[in-house]
């Protein structure tokens, strides 16, 4: 979601020419999401009640380098555990901190 339009596209290539699948319209409204809104949250395929969360780690010319992820399980039990949008917001506040520190504005 956070590289460039060309190498969006040169991934998308690269993936075609190994599986023969292009990108859906689902898919490319997806990804505008994410750019949007600064970060990815989605439920985890492999653990139910976990929703893993990522932010964009950028370089100067604003592309992705690296993404920070982390999982987010809702505590019941804990008092002031922070929510969802919480963790979220330190996520991205994370994410921001290290781009600056690798360069982006």
């Amino acid at each position: 979601a956070f590289s460039s339009p060309e190498r969006r596209q040169e991934m998308l290539d690269e993936n075609f020419q190994t599986s023969g699948t292009k990108m859906s319209a689902d898919l490319a409204k997806h990804l505008e999401t994410v750019r949007q809104q600064g970060f990815e949250n989605m439920a985890s395929v492999q653990t139910q009640g976990v929703y893993n969360l990522s932010a964009p780690i950028l370089a100067a010319d604003d592309t992705a380098i690296a993404a920070l992820t982390i999982p987010y399980i809702g505590l019941v039990d804990v008092e002031n555990a922070p929510d969802i949008a919480a963790c979220i917001n330190d996520l991205v506040k994370t994410g921001k901190e290290l781009s600056r520190m690798a360069g982006a504005r």
